[in-house]
C-alpha cells in the first residue's frame, strides 16, 4: 500500500519489504496490543477465517486480496499509533 496515493502494488516479498520500511517507517512506541475479542472482530471482518491454502490460482489471488483488505482496515490505526497524540511520532 503506498502511502502517497492511493494504490496497492504486487510484489516480490524481499522489494514489498524494502518498499513498505521506506514508506512506513516504525513507531518509537510500544506496539499494538489486541485483546483476543478484538483480533476474532477484525479477522471476521476481513474474511480471513475461510484463507487457508486454497488448491488452484482463483482461491489463492481471493485469499491474497482478503489479506490485503485486512491490513488495509488495520493500517488507520497502525497509523494513528504511530503518530502518536499531537501528530507525528509517538
Amino acid at each position: 500500500m503506498d502511502i502517497q496515493q492511493p494504490v496497492l502494488y504486487l510484489a516480490r516479498s524481499e522489494e514489498a519489504r524494502r518498499f513498505m520500511a521506506a514508506q512506513w517507517p516504525r513507531s518509537d512506541g510500544p506496539p499494538l496490543h489486541y485483546t483476543p475479542e478484538e483480533l476474532a472482530r477484525l479477522l471476521a471482518d476481513a474474511d480471513l477465517e475461510e484463507a487457508t491454502a486454497p488448491p488452484n490460482g482463483h482461491e489463492r489471488l481471493a485469499a491474497a486480496l482478503r489479506e490485503s483488505r485486512a491490513s488495509y482496515r488495520l493500517m488507520p490505526r497502525w497509523l494513528e499509533h504511530a503518530q502518536g497524540p499531537g501528530g507525528r511520532g509517538g
